[in-house]
């Protein structure tokens, strides 16, 4: 008993091993689906042999979705897009457990491989060409008249239903016999089914053992051993008939046009051996016959249910048919409703409502954009396809209008047959209707199912064409008002002329009346500005630039004016073209307003990587324009390639500054305090030393951000806890080769709370003991990550708050405070989800004092966020930059005092207020930003003398006096000049004499700049200091250009955001 225990065990600790790794480890374990599914193929083998596999299978996509794991390694799927990633490319095999092979043991076109399948099929694709079909056409006829004779034959008395599945099964077995044999089997005519049919059906009974024995090597094996005789008696009779038909045709031949005359005409080598016949006449007999007629028992089952549908049906071919004559492939196919209702039965109704299992071959495969493993069986189920409401509306509901839609992918007609075919040449009778057409010309089709076509020699794009004299007649008619009769009288055929003459003239009334039309809507069309709306199209809304030619928006177009259509492309190289030829002129335009203008050139700079993994400088110029008015422009979004170091950045710099013509005119450069922006501007002025020989301070002219001052100082309050810890981390970041931030360095310095510190760009940051190592802000921070990292996680916080948390990003300024604002403003619905979430969050749940702690936070971060808002204003200007930091100095001193019994919260203060204060004396190194505050209307000096210490207002204003002293005795523009000169004319008696009256203060020598800094402040009113100075009475009352230039060099140098320029970028490539 020892060894069969311990053999037991092993075998069920196997088993619990396998069923876990299927479960959770296996690539498949994150595709949906019942678990036991996912351990074994039990369940589907019990719904396959109970016949309820096509509703079981229906069932799991309904709860799981278009993609369902069935077995361990089985995935089905309901959405249209996996049928090309499956059937499409050669990367999957078919799985050979799901086909039965023949008794002979040569597989049939259905088993064999891919190469043997290609080369039987094309050996068998003329038998079922349109032009064989034809052939067989009287073969069609003489069945379908016999069982219209058998339905009349049972039905006329009503006494008894008709059993129209086996008469329809009759019929199709009996086409199928002849088509393949030339050798009826009579089974309509004898109104029963022949041993060998219904051996077929007996082995279609056993098609789900069949598929599980094949499933598994052992039981093939086992069952192969031990088959029942009865089931190896039905097979060998099922391919005995077959075998002996094919014998019979081969051995006597046959003049009937059937598959094996076309077989055999194949070149010799490259035809069928005998038993490939067999197995391929086996198949043909079991697929050719029992799915027609299943489908033609759906479709007429689904006819009587729907009687709205049926009566549409008759109509339509009650309507083209006066008697059963007319009734041939050619005219049927032209029954659109009726072929609509095939289409439509074949998709609620198919014959073979499983899917193709096709097994992925080495090396996986993307299916739906997801990796499917090596060795899984894929299928598209079609039954659950065709009846899914995401893919078929009112999918359960029999609707052939569905396929009548003009939509090129569900009406595309039959192909014509090739015009290689052999045309026959009929003689023409209907001459009198012939004369007004012609021949095909060119590349037009020159025949259709064998006959030849004739076009309308008054049709021209498109051209009209056909080969039945009645639709050639009914064409002239209604399209020309030309009216033909054929075999006339002379008497008819001058009352015929007259007509015509009438009818030709009416036509040509008609013809200018239309013509008239077109050239009127023509006429509205603005070609030039059209192509231009087409081209902003494209460019703003980020489309492709071949969407001009998208089927949907021709229409578009066609339906408000139908002249546009001339006017359409068909190649998106079109809205390429306009789009260089709008950059050129753009950029021209740019070039002149630069030209001409009143101030310096001042550029803002920023280094962006994009979603496509490519990094970008984006290059943006601020200046006033000739006419005063304060302009902006993206001068150029460079790809910055293998490097983002400041010595990268310069040659792309230099050529914007060549391509604008920007060398004299450049004024202040702004951007992040990274180091690499230093590195950039001392490259710079080497190359424009070089080059243009100017003079250029790579110090005082570089201006920072003032918002990525501010986010500096707010990260330092979060995160950092020293000023050791603070200087090591700017340091870092100072070091171009790291590629690192502050704020980069200060989240990393967090996760080594708990973790070693990783080397790498950045740290993952889900480390949750980090975070939490920073008191409340950490656990509000897993929370948000908690949320965000699960689907029924944010699912279950949308049902609690319904709407979203958010969470805090290194790269989003403010986005602390808005995590803080959305968990203040939502405290209960947060308190609920961690109450529901207790065990998972429990060393992240917050307490009573954690919200007081996060709400103090909330108050104080407050300013820092309405001052990032400001400084991304439009116009934001650089006199602010100095302000909104004494306003930030002043929330510091305050909060020390507010909270200095609480020591954490006074350190935090403390780090950030060292930011700060580190960046607000590197404002000493630029006199512009004071020299912005003394020349704001609203400020002036009165600002320094109340907030600023003596030191720094005498540092400040001689530093102001040193920049004006630049500007002060530069020439006056021309038409201050004219102005000037205007005023020294002579004076007359009476102004003398008014001059001597005025109460007026006298200008005398005072300084411009010191006259008007120590003047008191007045409101604005405008929305800006440059809109204030560029105003006409400004430049009359200071007509010296210097303090003008001043001005608008202070005032265009800051503010400037780039972050629309990086979203607008950001699209797919």
């Amino acid at each position: 008993m020892g060894p069969i225990l311990a053999f037991i065990a092993i075998l069920g600790l196997y088993l619990l091993g396998n069923a876990i790794y299927y479960v959770t480890l296996h690539p498949l374990a994150n595709i949906p689906g019942p678990k036991i599914c996912g351990i074994t193929r039990i369940p589907y083998w019990l719904a396959s042999l109970k016949g309820e596999d096509v509703k079981w299978m229906k069932s799991l996509h309904d709860r799981y979705g278009p993609v369902v794991r069935f077995g361990p390694t089985d995935v089905s799927y309901t959405a249209s897009e996996a049928w090309n990633d499956i059937h499409g490319p050669k990367v999957t095999e078919k799985a050979q457990e799901f086909s039965v092979q023949p008794v002979n043991g040569v597989p049939s076109m259905l088993t064999t491989n891919t190469e043997n399948h290609t080369r039987v099929r094309r050996l068998f694709s003329p038998a079922f060409s349109e032009r064989a079909l034809k052939q067989q056409e009287p073969l069609f006829k003489k069945y379908t008249d016999l069982l219209m004779y058998k339905i009349s034959e049972v039905g006329n008395d009503g006494a008894k239903p008709v059993e129209m599945t086996q008469l329809l099964n009759f019929t199709t077995f009996d086409v199928m016999a002849e088509l393949c044999f030339g050798h009826p089997l009579n089974l309509l005519a004898q109104n029963e089914y022949s041993p060998w049919v219904r051996s077929i059906f007996e082995s279609l009974k056993m098609l789900p053992i069949a598929s599980m024995i094949n499933y598994y090597p052992i039981l093939n094996a086992i069952f192969t051993r031990f088959e029942p005789k009865s089931v190896t008696q039905q097979r060998v009779t099922h391919c005995k008939h077959s075998e002996d038909r094919v014998n019979h045709r081969l051995e006597n031949g046959s003049d009937q046009p059937d598959v094996w005359n076309l077989v055999m005409s194949a070149k010799e080598g490259k035809g069928l051996t005998l038993q490939e016949m067999h197995s391929n006449a086996e198949l043909f007999m079991l697929a050719g016959s029992e799915t027609t007629a299943t489908l033609l028992s759906g479709c007429l089952y689904n006819l009587l249910t729907y009687p709205e549908k049926m009566k549409t049906l008759l109509e339509e071919i009650r309507g083209k048919f006066t008697n059963t004559d007319d009734l041939t492939f050619e005219r049927l196919a032209e029954l659109k409703y009726m072929n609509a209702c095939l289409k439509e039965a074949l998709r609620v109704y198919p014959p073979v409502p499983i899917g193709s299992p096709r097994v992925v071959q080495p090396g996986g495969q993307q299916i739906l954009g997801k990796y499917i493993p090596p060795e899984t069986r894929v299928s598209v189920h079609h039954y659950s396809t065709y009846h899914s409401e995401p893919n078929f509306k009112d999918a359960d509901t029999f609707v052939p209008e569905r396929w009548l839609k003009t939509d090129s992918n569900t009406l595309s007609e039959p192909e014509a047959s090739s015009t290689e075919h052999t045309v026959k040449r009929r003689k023409l009778r209907a001459i009198a209707t012939w004369d007004h057409f012609r021949g095909a010309q060119g590349d037009e089709p020159r025949a259709i199912s064998g006959n030849l076509l004739h076009y309308c020699k008054r049709c021209r794009n498109p051209s009209w064409s056909t080969h039945i004299s009645s639709n050639a007649r009914y064409h002239l008619k209604k399209a020309h008002h030309i009216f033909v009769r054929e075999d006339s009288s002379s008497q008819n055929k001058r009352q015929l002329a007259i007509e015509n003459a009438f009818a030709r003239t009416t036509a040509r009334q008609l013809q200018q009346v239309r013509e008239h039309e077109r050239n009127t809507l023509r006429s509205v069309i603005n070609v030039d500005a059209f192509r231009e709306a087409q081209m902003l199209l494209s460019a703003h809304r980020h489309l492709p630039l071949n969407f001009v030619t998208w089927p949907e928006y021709q229409a578009l177009l066609t339906a408000v004016n139908p002249a546009v259509q001339e006017f359409l492309t068909d190649s998106g190289n079109t809205v390429a073209a306009d789009l260089d030829r709008a950059y050129d002129a753009h950029q021209q335009s740019v070039k002149k307003w630069l030209e001409h203008a009143r101030s310096l050139v001042h550029i803002a700079m920023d280094v962006w990587s994009s979603p496509q993994r490519k990094a970008y400088v984006a290059v943006h110029a601020q200046w006033v324009d000739e006419a005063y008015k304060p302009r902006k422009a993206l001068l150029g979004l460079p790809n910055l390639r293998r490097s983002h170091a400041g010595a990268a950045m310069t040659p792309h710099l230099m050529e914007i500054i060549r391509k604008y013509h920007l060398a004299p005119r450049i004024g202040y450069f702004t951007g992040d305090n990274d180091a690499k922006n230093d590195t950039c501007l001392r490259q710079l002025a080497v190359g424009l030393s070089q080059e243009y020989g100017l003079t250029f301070d790579p110090v005082s002219s570089r201006t920072r951000c003032a918002g990525h001052i501010i986010n500096l100082s707010l990260q330092a309050f979060l995160f950092a806890t020293s000023e050791d810890a603070l200087q090591a981390a700017i340091e870092q970041a100072q070091d171009e080769a790291n590629d690192v931030t502050v704020s980069d360095a200060l989240h990393d310095r967090i996760q080594s709370n708990t973790c070693q510190k990783s080397h790498g760009r950045r740290n993952k940051r889900n480390d949750t003991a980090g975070w939490r190592s920073i008191g409340p802000m950490g656990k509000l921070h897993n929370i948000a990550v908690f949320i965000r990292n699960s689907t029924v996680r944010n699912d279950a916080w949308d049902d609690i708050a319904g709407k979203a948390l958010g969470i805090d990003n290194i790269t989003r300024w403010n986005s602390w405070f808005k995590l803080l604002d959305a968990a203040i403003s939502q405290e209960g619905p947060l308190s609920i989800f961690l109450n529901q979430y207790h065990e998972e969050l429990e060393d992240d749940i917050l307490t009573h004092d954690d919200w007081q702690v996060l709400k103090m936070t909330h108050e104080f971060l407050q300013p820092f966020y309405q001052a990032t808002l400001e400084q991304q204003m439009e116009w934001a200007s650089i006199d602010q930059v100095l302000e909104n930091m004494d306003i930030l100095f002043l929330q510091f001193e305050n909060a020390k005092v507010k909270y200095v019994n609480n020591a954490r919260m006074v350190n935090s203060v403390h780090m950030g207020w060292w930011v700060l204060s580190k960046y607000y004396e590197e404002s000493d190194k630029n006199p512009i930003y004071a020299t912005a505050l003394l020349l704001h209307p609203e400020k002036r000096r009165r600002y320094l003398d109340r907030h600023w210490a003596e030191e720094w207002r005498q540092t400040a204003i001689a530093g102001a006096r040193r920049h004006w002293a630049k500007y002060k005795d530069r020439p006056l523009s021309s038409d201050s000049a004219a102005r000037l000169s205007n005023e020294r004319r002579e004076v007359t008696p009476y102004e003398r004499i008014k001059q001597s009256m005025s109460v007026l203060d006298e200008p005398g020598d005072e300084d411009e700049f010191e006259k008007f800094v120590n003047s008191p402040p007045r409101h604005m009113t405008t929305n800006t200091p440059l809109e204030w100075w560029c105003r006409e009475e400004q430049r009359i009352e200071r007509p010296r250009k210097g303090i003008l230039l001043c001005k608008a060099d202070n005032f265009l140098g800051q503010g400037t955001t780039l972050d629309r320029y990086h979203r607008e970028a950001a699209m797919p490539e």
